[in-house]
């Protein structure tokens, strides 16, 4: 069954114009009226609060649109919050792709320190020197790869979040 969040309704006939298409008959609508009273037990439909979440039964004479039905201020505000997830989400992409490259860049100012002349002289007097240093240059390698990894795996997730958050933004209607 469809699903209605109140809005700014008061009371059930505050929702006539988003459960039918057009002025329903009076049969219609108490017909309408005493299956949304048993869909809906323990809910005052004459003191409606926003947020109160209805469920719609499925009649000929209700035209909601959607599995769910939010009044415009709701859906407006969800708009908004939906966006401000978008846009956090790429800001963190971005952060976590420029903490990467600053730790590329970093990672090669450490391996051009160790080829250089002097640590390169060094090693090749002190073996244990030597065998730091190419341990050294495996774990940068590793841990390089490992960043590509991580960003791949992010971007990945960034783009099933987005999916998936415009998908919710088209259920909202």
């Amino acid at each position: 069954m469809p699903i209605l969040v109140v809005g700014t309704e008061t009371n059930l006939e505050g929702l006539h114009s988003r459960l039918f298409a057009t002025k329903p008959s009076g049969a219609a609508a108490k017909r309408v009226a005493e299956a949304m009273r048993a869909a809906n037990p323990g809910v005052d439909l004459d003191a409606l609060r926003p947020g109160t979440v209805l469920t719609v039964p499925d009649l000929p004479e209700v035209a909601l649109r959607g599995d769910l039905s939010l009044d415009s201020g709701t859906r407006d505000a969800a708009d908004a919050i939906l966006a401000n997830a978008k846009e956090m989400l790429g800001g963190l992409v971005d952060m976590a792709d420029r903490v990467r490259r600053d730790a590329t860049v970093e990672r090669r100012r450490v391996a051009k320190t160790m080829d250089g002349r002097e640590v390169q002289a060094a090693a090749a007097e002190d073996k244990d020197l030597a065998a730091d240093l190419d341990e050294t240059r495996k774990a940068m390698d590793e841990e390089e790869a490992g960043a590509k990894a991580r960003a791949a795996s992010l971007k990945k997730a960034q783009d099933s979040w987005t999916k998936e958050l415009d998908a919710f933004r088209t259920r909202l209607g």
